[in-house]
């Protein structure tokens, strides 16, 4: 109990915490972790080799398929590439204020962006885009 002359106490210091939509009440706002950055960097990397060695290697060319029933390919790569470019726009714009709940979504975001693309050329073959 205090004296009633010192009526300061020392609080501890608390972390910033978000108060937007975007973060949720009471999260607390941390800097990316390294990892999901070189783990978005390994995939354009794998992305890239492969690309390279389909115009490379004649042998690897043929080994694969020009394309997978209607679907072209590309088609899958190109989605592929598109989720990685969706998910390096999220770290750079959010990479002082991460919300830890999107690390899943950069784990896996290549194979949405290809499950993407093959929606996105199914519904062009139907007529619905």
């Amino acid at each position: 109990m205090s004296n009633g002359s010192d009526n300061t106490q020392t609080q501890p210091e608390q972390p910033e915490v978000a108060v937007n939509s975007v973060s949720g009440p009471g999260q607390v706002i941390k800097p990316m972790r390294k990892g999901i950055f070189y783990l978005e960097l390994g995939y354009i990397i794998v992305l890239l080799a492969l690309l390279t060695l389909y115009a490379m290697l004649s042998g690897f060319r043929n080994a694969l398929p020009i394309s997978l029933g209607p679907l072209p390919l590309g088609v899958v790569w190109f989605g592929s590439v598109g989720g990685l470019v969706a998910g390096f726009r999220g770290i750079y714009y959010c990479n002082q204020k991460w919300d830890s709940s999107y690390d899943y979504w950069h784990y896996t975001r290549p194979i949405f962006g290809a499950v993407t693309g093959v929606i996105g050329r199914l519904a062009d073959l139907l007529g619905f885009a």
